[in-house]
């Protein structure tokens, strides 16, 4: 049976009892919970030979899924049977728990790829990009107590991109992606489960950023230390304005890419909808994330092509093989206008 497998010590598994394997756009690591449980006199399972720490890979059929670290081992046993358990996630979980150390803290006049080349070497980790990442930073610091993610996520809100996490461990900067499934997810066929949530609480109907930038003989005053842009969610009926504050110098240009990143984030976190399928893969392949999927759901309201936003793989006694797929908007990662409030009351999107 084709199945997903733990490569590690030069030794590979599979036929996992119980098995969840995730991969999202909003969590740099991809992470992997797996375990095996046998009766008394049927294996040996405890004998396995991995523990917390050691190097592994994910792969499913002949295709990698993600490379990276077994963070916890555990077994336990009762009268009748024992359990290994093993979790991990991708190599870029060390960028999410460790410090950005550089020497000197800061760089000048430098462009965002050598600045998480910088801070990604001493992990082993390969920074690349998929993306122009716009201009240099005239000065880019590390903040107090920051992990490797939050300083270069901080960089990469500035330019408006996503860091996503590749098969082979390494940080890559993205866009939305324009790959289109040709299953369609769709009520009384393919759809077990459906849940959907719309909500207020994080969104605003105005959102403004404000900044300061470096001066020069034709850029002084209130002009370079008073920067402010504005971005306007339509979505949003009530008066509700925020107001933030930039990390980082930065020109006007820049901050009104801000303002419309930080709506449509916001935005896309609010609407979302999750539906189970049973099994892994669609007619070409394994589910995966930053994918655009066709919905059609009238009992919620969908007839949409949707963004793929998180996959998570499952198996276990009771289910089988199962796929849980978060979606929202394509436009929830971007700085294009949102998609026209949809008139229609209760639909969401």
């Amino acid at each position: 049976m084709d199945d997903f497998s733990l490569h590690v010590n030069g030794w590979k598994y599979s036929g996992w009892t119980a098995l969840q394997v995730t991969r999202s756009m909003e969590q740099l690591a991809h992470s992997f919970s797996v375990a095996l449980t046998d009766r008394w006199g049927e294996g040996d399972y405890s004998e396995i030979p991995v523990e917390a720490g050691d190097a592994c890979a994910i792969s499913y059929k002949s295709d990698w899924v993600t490379n990276g670290y077994v963070d916890d081992d555990s077994l336990g046993y009762d009268a009748r049977s024992h359990t290994v358990e093993f979790d991990g996630r991708s190599a870029t979980g060390d960028l999410v728990d460790r410090a950005a150390v550089y020497e000197g803290g800061q760089w000048r006049n430098q462009a965002l790829l050598q600045i998480a080349t910088d801070l990604c070497d001493p992990f082993e980790i390969e920074a690349s990009s998929n993306v122009d990442l716009g201009g240099r930073f005239t000065l880019f610091e590390i903040q107090d107590g920051e992990t490797v993610f939050q300083a270069l996520e901080r960089g990469a809100r500035h330019r408006s991109i996503l860091m996503l996490t590749k098969a082979d461990g390494g940080l890559i900067f993205d866009r939305v992606g324009s790959a289109k499934v040709r299953t369609k997810l769709e009520y009384g066929k393919n759809i077990l489960r459906c849940q959907k949530r719309s909500s207020w609480r994080e969104r605003f109907s105005q959102y403004t950023i404000k900044a300061q930038a470096q001066g020069s003989d034709t850029f002084f005053g209130a002009a370079a230390s008073a920067i402010s842009r504005s971005s306007s969610d339509d979505g949003i009926s009530r008066y509700r304005p925020m107001v933030l504050v930039a990390d980082d110098e930065d020109s006007g240009t820049e901050l009104q890419k801000r303002a419309d990143w930080e709506r449509n984030v916001r935005a896309g976190r609010a609407k979302r909808v999750t539906y189970a399928v049973q099994g892994w893969e669609h007619e070409d392949g394994l589910w995966e994330p930053n994918t655009l999927v066709t919905v059609v759901d009238p009992v919620a309201r969908i007839d949409d092509e949707l963004l793929l936003v998180e996959v998570s793989h499952s198996r276990d006694e009771q289910s089988g093989s199962m796929t849980s797929l978060t979606l929202t908007f394509p436009e929830a990662f971007g700085v294009q206008p949102l998609p026209a409030p949809k008139k229609k009351k209760g639909a969401l999107f």
